[in-house]
């Protein structure tokens, strides 16, 4: 194992088994057979070697190539460079553990892991230990969790961390909104993903820590990682009528139309989902750029009843920024394939089929409303003014279905 910040190094070569000493600042036993290496210096090299021999230690130490005298440098030496693997390296984590809950339980383990410099790793490895090795109270996790955003800067081991404490037995729900609230420290996308998704499968997703996912989904900068946590939110029965808006603005401010369809079409499967999210992700779906993934998430919130009277303004005028003619006739055809649709809705429908730039697709749309429904008063004009600028053909099948259509009436 070795260790370098640039001006100082550290390099440790072992093999067999060796123990510290009680003030652990020597080794103060070694099998037999067990050998010892430990180096420094960048430049200038210090090296000591201790070896098993016939249940004895032999120590032999050298500076720059040259053999020194082991009392007193060489002593001095083996005691910094053991501090420095105590701090820097995790090293014998689970015997210092265990001693320090035997002197004097996880308080006495907490001041340990306070000096222990700001390797992230090191703090990371004993917490763990902590965790293995000790029932961890509720008050004890909290003061853990107070402290790991200051003490510790990696965003792997942070988020490493994270994961194996919200799996404690007496994790709670305030732990779990603590541990969402502390990923905002983590400026990896990937390592908030993974501990907001850790915190949502403990247990059964409450309003506290929706909120606080949500909040913490707002810093994920990767629109496929953030997709996937308001994904988990949603299958776990995480989006309400009161963060709706909150949770359509997420995804309304990701970049990539596909991830926010897959997002949608994640609440328009999931039929626990509030009628005011349905309607709330009909309003976004007018920032998708592509007419393909708008169409299909337009369809999907379809399917799923989230086309009201109240979310139809919103519906048509997201529908008619479609610039595909097949996407927006398709679209408009699942809206007028339901059984039953009101006189506004199709009026709203009638009028967004002008948008329809191909006379094929839009004579094909007007035929299927001829034949499904009662096209009357309001309705008879705008359907006469959606064949306005078709071709000739295409203008007189559609004329032609609204006559047959009324003469069926």
């Amino acid at each position: 194992m070795s260790w370098s910040d640039g001006d100082e190094k550290i390099i440790l070569k072992w093999n067999g088994a060796f123990r510290l000493s009680d003030d652990e600042k020597d080794i103060e036993w070694m099998e037999d057979g067990a050998q010892l290496t430990i180096s420094d210096g960048v430049i200038f090299k210090s090296t000591i070697e201790l070896r098993g021999v016939n249940g004895r230690i032999e120590r032999t130490f050298s500076k720059n190539g040259m053999r020194r005298d082991y009392e007193p440098e060489g002593r001095q030496f083996l005691a910094a460079g053991i501090d420095k693997l105590i701090k820097r390296s995790g090293m014998f984590a689970k015997e210092r553990v265990a001693k320090y809950l035997k002197r004097g339980g996880p308080d006495a383990v907490m001041a340990e892991i306070a000096k222990l410099g700001d390797s992230s790793y090191t703090h990371r490895i004993y917490y763990t230990e902590l965790a293995r090795q000790a029932d961890l109270s509720e008050s004890l996790l909290s003061q853990i969790l107070q402290r790991v955003p200051a003490e510790m800067s990696s965003d792997y081991d942070k988020a490493t961390l994270f994961t194996t404490i919200v799996k404690q037995s007496s994790i709670t729900e305030a732990h779990r909104v603590q541990i969402a609230r502390a990923v905002k420290t983590i400026s990896s996308d990937y390592d908030q993903r993974r501990t907001l998704t850790a915190v949502m499968e403990s247990a059964p997703l409450t309003s506290n820590v929706a909120a606080a996912v949500l909040d913490a989904a707002a810093s994920i900068g990767s629109n496929y990682d953030r997709a996937q946590v308001l994904t988990e939110v949603v299958e776990r029965g995480g989006v309400t009528a009161v963060n709706a808006n909150t949770f359509a603005g997420l995804v309304q401010s990701m970049s990539s139309s596909y991830d926010k369809r897959r997002v949608f079409t994640a609440m328009a499967a999931n039929r626990t989902v509030a009628k005011e999210a349905l309607a709330e992700a009909i309003k976004a779906t007018s920032s998708i750029g592509s007419s393909y993934d708008q169409s299909e998430t337009l369809i999907k919130l379809i399917d799923s009843g989230g086309l009201t009277e109240s979310s139809a303004d919103a519906f048509f005028q997201s529908a008619s920024q479609i610039s595909s003619s097949h996407d927006l006739s398709r679209t408009l055809r699942k809206v007028v394939d339901q059984p039953s649709v009101s006189e506004r809705i199709l009026e709203n429908v009638l009028r967004t089929a002008t948008k329809i730039s191909s006379s094929h697709d839009r004579a094909n749309l007007l035929e299927a409303i001829a034949g499904r429904h009662k096209v009357t008063g309001t309705s008879r004009q705008l359907y006469v003014d959606a064949t306005n600028g078709m071709g000739s053909f295409d203008g007189n099948r559609a004329l032609a279905a609204l006559v047959r259509g009324e003469a069926r009436q």
